[in-house]
């Protein structure tokens, strides 16, 4: 019995997820977009917003501001609010302490970002150093030399993977808010699993390939343990890799 309520826990806790991400907003231009899933994780977590009329413009292009402001949010995990004179201010500042950017490196913070740009600031949001070598991208001589140890880096974590259609990364390119926000999500995905306190059950760390399901094994054992079944002792096999 308590094995199976244990498995049953987790299953409508994996469910449930992916219910939520498909669900997590009212957004009405995104429903059908590649990048959905990745947006509403976003604005759930109120680390990027919408438009007051109810869109978000995936499509459009995001400033080097707007990007900054929702990386340092992303990585802080809390909006530290608007700076002064330029609303941007504090979360320039608040990057540069971070070390997400650095002195000098924009000189203009209202145009509009680029990709090998965005991939650098996600590699130093992560405190992630580059790698070395060139990419297997087909314009990999198009990436900056300053960008290409992260851009290759990013690739390697699972951030970016090119297009298909003719495997470039299109480094100058101006990023759009849909690839920014997959790149985002996939860094705070990364963050809450590297910033989590692990799981003890037994005298045993519990491991998994598959560590985004961690969340949701800790909030299993959490439900488990405040129902009054009397013996409600869960025991993890690490030979295995498993929980009962």
């Amino acid at each position: 019995m308590k094995k199976l309520l244990f498995g049953v826990i987790i299953i409508s806790l994996l469910i449930g997820a992916v219910a939520f991400a498909q669900v997590g907003t009212d957004l009405n231009d995104i429903e059908k977009h590649w990048a959905k899933d990745y947006i509403t994780t976003l604005v759930d977590k109120q680390v990027i917003k919408g438009y007051n009329d109810g869109t978000f413009r995936p499509d459009n292009t995001i400033k080097v501001s707007e990007f900054i402001k929702t990386i340092v949010v992303a990585v802080m995990g809390e909006d530290i609010g608007n700076g002064s004179p330029n609303w941007y201010d504090s979360y320039v500042n608040k990057a540069l302490e971070l070390e997400i950017i650095k002195e000098g490196e924009f000189e203009d913070y209202n145009r509009d970002i680029t990709r090998e740009e965005i991939t650098r600031m996600i590699i130093r949001g992560l405190e992630e150093t580059g790698a070395e070598g060139d990419t297997t991208f087909s314009d990999n001589s198009s990436i900056g030399i300053e960008f290409k140890p992260y851009v290759k880096k990013a690739v390697e974590l699972g951030f970016i993977n090119g297009y298909a259609v003719d495997n470039t990364f299109r480094p100058q390119n101006t990023a759009t808010r849909a690839e920014a926000s997959k790149m985002l999500s996939i860094l705070v995905s990364k963050l809450e699993i590297a910033n989590a306190e692990p799981i003890i059950i037994s005298g045993h760390e519990v491991t998994t390939p598959h560590p985004q399901i961690l969340p949701h094994v800790r909030k299993a054992i959490e439900i488990f343990n405040s129902v009054e079944y009397g013996y409600k002792e869960i025991i993890y096999y690490p030979e295995s890799n498993k929980i009962e």
